[in-house]
């Protein structure tokens, strides 16, 4: 009987000494969350004036901007902004100046352009002006010279002391290097300042489509390409800006540079037109180094509702708001504004 509880004891001691030695089971795991999608940036804004409460509309009476107005550029200086635009007439042509200490309602500086010149003389626009350090304004815009049979349009400085001139000069700072070039038909539309110099954002009208690329220049007397080719290109095929993107509004970020731009589609026509031929769509992207892009998922990001839209843009950032100017009507009558804000996520 001893025998037998021994042996019953030195079973259970086995038994006990074997499933020591097995290997744990597996703990128990909580089912893991689901993992969030980061939150996209937000994009509000404001459309404040347009046809029939412009920003500022074209005056018909005077002989300079009586047949339309456009490419509008505003510097903020001081607490007071500072609207160059281009007037045009049958007879003379002209850059006119007005100002607004909010940004949205401006008031014309004066009844006769800062700058002007005669129809036929040659063809200027699309100011784009800052303050050099040593006090003076510059001001650059694209001269078109194709009807002259040089190689494409070039770009122009001129300098004066104070926003109201006398601006003289007209120095050129860029050309295309010959007809077939890519930047044989561009638009200058966005500046900026750096410790390396001065860098402009600008479209180019070529193989019957629009890009964007950039030039920089060390002194602001002479410009080169950044990149031989576009920095920014037509969206996919079917995409809001499948038929060519224009109007590049650059500005630097802590991590490199953003920018705000029309994406274009082709009409039943045929021309390149914005979105859907009325509505202004506008597209944000960034960029580390000003080469290569990343266009925002919720492109388009804001739409300005303009009958007969034209697809011309700028803007300037005051804060952390954004201040849109853009030319409504095929006939640009006026110029309107809006407000942005971007918040991150």
């Amino acid at each position: 009987m001893a025998n037998s509880k021994s042996f019953t004891l030195f079973f259970a001691l086995l038994l006990l000494a074997l499933a020591s030695c097995a290997p744990a089971p597996p703990a128990a795991t909580a089912t893991p969350l689901p993992t969030a999608t980061p939150e996209a940036a937000q994009f509000d804004y404001t459309v404040h004036t347009r046809r029939g409460d412009a920003a500022l509309e074209r005056l018909t009476g005077i002989t300079w901007e009586g047949g339309y107005i456009w490419t509008p550029f505003v510097v903020h200086e001081n607490g007071t902004y500072y609207l160059f635009y281009n007037g045009y007439s049958s007879e003379s042509r002209g850059v006119g100046l007005a100002s607004s200490q909010d940004g949205i309602r401006f008031t014309r500086v004066g009844a006769e352009p800062v700058l002007d010149w005669e129809r036929g003389e040659r063809e200027l626009f699309s100011p784009l002006v800052y303050k050099a350090e040593d006090g003076s304004w510059v001001l650059y815009m694209v001269s078109d010279e194709r009807r002259s049979g040089l190689s494409g349009d070039q770009v122009v400085r001129y300098s004066a002391p104070a926003f109201e001139g006398p601006w003289t000069g007209g120095e050129v700072v860029y050309q295309a290097p010959n007809a077939d070039h890519w930047t044989h038909e561009i638009v200058i539309r966005s500046l900026l300042r750096s410790e390396e110099g001065l860098l402009i954002a600008f479209d180019a009208h070529h193989d019957d489509t629009i890009d964007i690329g950039l030039m920089r220049s060390s002194d602001g007397l002479a410009f080169e390409l950044v990149s031989e080719e576009p920095v920014f290109t037509k969206g996919t095929e079917g995409a809001w800006d499948q038929d060519g993107v224009s109007a590049p509004m650059l500005f630097a970020t802590d991590t490199g540079y953003e920018m705000l731009y029309l994406g274009l589609t082709r009409s039943n026509s045929g021309r390149l037109t914005s979105y859907d031929g009325y509505n202004l769509w506008v597209g944000y992207a960034t960029s580390a180094d000003g080469l290569s892009w990343a266009r925002d998922p919720n492109n388009p990001v804001m739409q300005i509702p303009e009958e007969e839209g034209y697809p011309y843009m700028s803007a300037i950032k005051v804060g952390d708001q954004y201040h849109i100017y853009f030319v409504y009507g095929q006939g640009s009558y006026g110029i309107g504004t809006a407000t942005l804000t971007i918040s991150s996520p």
